[in-house]
């Protein structure tokens, strides 16, 4: 790739976009991949319920590939719904299935994170739109391909419009 193609990309992105040695936005494993929030609201569920096996997570929801559980389970710790070391829920998690499944919970678990962050800011109070977490992730990662830039936007929407609707 040319250097002043490269420099002009980074230079539109966060500093802290690149990982230093790599070519993967510092940032994609903060982005969810589940796209379901039923589904997402059923993992979270067991695994409060006790459940910690991946294989029966998988079973037991209906998965074709074992890898979808490992997507929900990474949403669910990004929200901090799930323990970031362990599949057992944490207080959060536990509250969230309590209250049944109120939308807040994944807010409240959310915030900090780097994307919601940047959707807040970018928001600047106003009602989510379609669009924005898509451009987000646009400017965080200039190598994202058009399929993984609508199907993280929709996994992201899915967990964040409802309740940032709701707070704006």
């Amino acid at each position: 790739m040319r250097r002043d193609v490269l420099t002009r990309a980074l230079g539109s992105a966060p500093r802290f976009a690149v990982v230093p040695g790599g070519n993967m936005s510092s940032l994609d494993p903060g982005v969810p991949q589940a796209t379901q929030l039923p589904l997402l609201d059923r993992m979270v569920g067991m695994v409060v319920l006790g459940e910690d096996d991946p294989t029966w997570l998988q079973h037991k929801i209906g998965f074709k590939n074992l890898r979808h559980v490992h997507h929900y389970l990474e949403a669910a710790r990004w929200a901090r719904l799930i323990d970031e070391d362990a599949i057992r829920p944490t207080n959060l998690g536990r509250r969230y299935v309590s209250s049944r499944f109120e939308p807040h919970a994944i807010l409240e678990g959310a915030r900090g994170r780097a994307l919601v962050e940047e959707v807040t800011r970018v928001l600047g109070g106003d009602v989510p739109t379609p669009n924005v977490v898509a451009s987000v992730l646009r400017r965080w990662s200039f190598r994202y391909s058009q399929g993984t830039v609508t199907s993280r936007d929709e996994a992201t929407d899915t967990q964040l419009r409802l309740p940032l609707k709701e707070v704006a």
